[in-house]
């Protein structure tokens, strides 16, 4: 940017002089200019002691004055000025000085701009729809909006979160590498029972997170990084203080090789750290708001509020964090809601006249829970009834997004977010089916072993699904795999396999034992997984002799199939034309399988919920029928129910059941 002054009406001085020393005629007006002339009068320092030299064409002697510059020095000579930062650094706001240049009756003004910016500083926007268990809201105590988080703390989260990546930013890499800050302004709500949930994080073998432990760690506030190729954490010692506003600061200095932690200003932990070093895996060099990066997704799910996320290429000392601290309000309420288990679909499927639902333990029916539309910037009408924990609004929604807003005491608190899209019946959001991964064996009954057959049959869940493998002397088996108690099934025998014992004592049951205890229940089926074998050939040996011995033991109507091999289910169909097939490996569109009547898209999470959750709306209209696995945290199944899963493998069954009880 050039700044210049032109001298109009009077001669310039310079040449006014130069004239009178030649004796020949002044220059007329407007013929010639003295110029003052600053070229890039803008920067943006980093920290004390920054400076940056702007280039002069100045005619004759001048003179330098500075109005605002409290924050900055001058040092001129013939062809340029340095300017140098000398106040504290700024809060990312901008600071305008007046350098005045003045040459006889020549004076120009020139701003000189500094803007303090973080390496990286996120700044949540109001009406912000990352979805699922997480808002923004204007946070007037701040001036600034802020996000409330409701997922159940230290889970990982599908959505709801912030996502910063620099992978690619060399810039920022080589920031990191003299010195750091990690800065943040946040309210706990919820801790985790153990482990951790973080504010702000990216730590994976490398990197660095600030959050709070969990429960059986007293909820202390922990800063860790990745510092002389180890994790290293530092604490605040204390117990973090539920619903009030905390001002945390982790720092790492290069040149002292040390870390250090701030909490509510008071230095609370340091360590000697000599080297640090951000996630060697590209995957993994990303920051997470309201978690941690891990190596692809989140982890560490926040519960409370986020004010300020910051990472700062600028290394801080106690007067600069007691400068930040002093800007937080004292009295500021947090909008934390005391709720816990927060459940709503977050994408609803809905067909007209349905109801929008949420569960929540601790909800009471004076509290009031609505609707507010982001786009339209109104709340929706609509009646809300709250029993027995679940609220119930009925109101004529349309297409989009709206907050879901948490009302007590006068004090609004958004939930989250959910988008409603109207659909045809077929497609609408549905109670899933609950189907027993391995069994019931959460609760101290082994894998694949007939207590865990039947305790989920003594649940009532729709199917309990295990693993079928076939002997050296061709007798099928029941685990998940191929080795147990240091055998290789496919290559041992049946009598051999019998002398392994399951930790309950059971002995390694075969299919025969596990179809005698399926035949023993009206309601909960038995699914059965053909396993890949060793070839193909074997693979389908094992496929024709489990659905022969299922006829031969008259229980046809209490089996499905489903396996990896597309070879496998095409044979059950073949064997058998009224069977139930899934096929599981995720890489044949809903068309094909409807063509080859296999009945169940039986497909991973990362399939359904990522790559390919257009797939369940496909097959619904062509009468296939969708199963997610495996799925075992809250907001995961959430998000099954949302994209319309008609069946969900889990580990915790009673997860999913209780869920469903509550939203259907």
């Amino acid at each position: 940017m050039k700044n210049k002054l032109y001298w109009g009406m009077l001669p310039a001085l310079a040449a006014f002089s130069a004239c009178q020393k030649e004796k020949t005629p002044a220059p007329e007006p407007f013929r010639e200019a003295t110029v003052l002339e600053i070229a890039d009068a803008r920067f943006t320092a980093v920290n004390s002691g920054d400076s940056k030299t702007f280039r002069l064409n100045v005619d004759g002697d001048y003179e330098v004055s500075v109005q605002n510059g409290e924050w900055l020095t001058t040092d001129p000579s013939d062809s340029s000025i340095t300017v140098t930062v000398v106040g504290p650094l700024s809060d990312s706001e901008e600071r305008t000085a007046l350098v005045t240049l003045k040459s006889g009756k020549l004076e120009e003004s020139i701003p000189v701009v500094l803007k303090k910016s973080a390496a990286i500083d996120w700044k949540f926007k109001e009406g912000y729809t990352e979805g699922g268990n997480m808002a923004t809201f204007d946070n007037t105590a701040f001036g600034f909006c802020t996000a409330s988080f409701t997922h159940e703390a230290g889970t990982s989260p599908l959505s709801g979160y912030g996502r910063v990546d620099f992978a690619s930013d060399a810039a920022f890499v080589k920031k990191m590498a003299d010195g750091f800050t990690l800065e943040s302004i946040f309210a706990v709500d919820e801790l985790p029972s153990s482990g951790f949930m973080s504010a702000i994080g990216c730590l994976y073998n490398g990197g660095a997170r600030l959050g709070v432990s969990g429960k059986d760690s007293n909820g202390r506030i922990v800063a860790e990084l990745w510092a002389g190729g180890k994790q290293v954490s530092l604490s605040s010692g204390k117990g973090v203080r539920t619903g009030v506003y905390h001002h945390a600061v982790l720092c790492w200095d290069a040149s002292a090789k040390m870390a250090r932690l701030w909490v509510d200003s008071e230095m609370v932990d340091s360590c000697k750290a000599e080297t640090f070093s951000l996630p060697a895996a590209k995957t993994a060099q990303w920051l997470c708001i309201g978690g941690n990066c891990s190596k692809s997704d989140p982890e560490c799910a926040w519960n409370g509020e986020i004010v300020l996320a910051k990472v700062h290429d600028a290394v801080f000392d106690s007067a600069e964090v007691a400068r930040r601290f002093a800007k937080v309000p004292q009295d500021a309420t947090a909008h934390c809601t005391g709720l816990r288990k927060v459940s709503f679909i977050p994408e609803c499927a809905i067909a007209d006249g349905s109801s929008f639902k949420l569960s929540a333990d601790g909800l009471l029916p004076s509290d009031r829970i609505a609707l507010y539309g982001i786009s339209t910037g109104s709340c929706l009408d609509g009646e809300c009834s709250i029993s027995d924990g679940v609220a119930t609004i009925n109101a004529a929604v349309g297409d989009g997004a709206y907050r879901v807003d948490f009302t007590r005491d006068n004090l609004t608190t958004p939930l989250g977010v959910v988008e409603f899209r109207l659909s045809e019946p077929s497609c609408v959001s549905r109670r899933p089916k609950v189907i027993a991964h391995r069994g019931v064996h959460n609760s101290g009954a082994p894998e694949n072993s007939l207590e865990g057959l039947r305790l989920a049959q003594q649940a009532g869940y729709y199917a309990s699904e295990t693993d079928v493998w076939l002997s050296a002397d061709d007798s099928l088996m029941i685990n998940h795999d191929g080795r147990i108690g240091g055998y290789d099934v496919q290559t041992t025998s049946y009598a051999t396999l019998r002398t392994v014992k399951l930790s309950n004592g059971e002995t390694l049951p075969s299919l025969s034992e596990y179809l005698t205890q399926a035949g023993k229940s009206e309601s909960t089926k038995l699914i059965i997984e053909i396993k890949d074998h060793s070839t193909t050939e074997r693979t389908l040996e094992a496929t024709m002799a489990t659905v022969q011995m299922v006829e031969r033991m008259g229980l046809k109507d209490k089996v499905e199939y489903i396996a990896f091999s597309y070879d496998a289910c095409l044979l059950i169909r073949q064997l058998d034309p009224q069977a139930t097939i899934g096929f599981l490996s995720g890489n044949r569109e809903p068309e094909i399988l409807k063509e080859d009547g296999i009945d169940i898209m039986d497909y991973s999470m990362s399939v359904m919920l990522n790559s390919k959750p257009e797939f369940v709306d496909r097959g619904h209209k062509l009468g296939v029928e969708t199963n997610i696995w495996t799925v075992n945290d809250r907001a995961t199944i959430m998000k099954c129910i949302a994209v319309c899963a008609d069946y969900i493998t889990t580990d915790y069954p009673e997860l999913v059941e209780e869920i469903a009880d509550k939203l259907f």
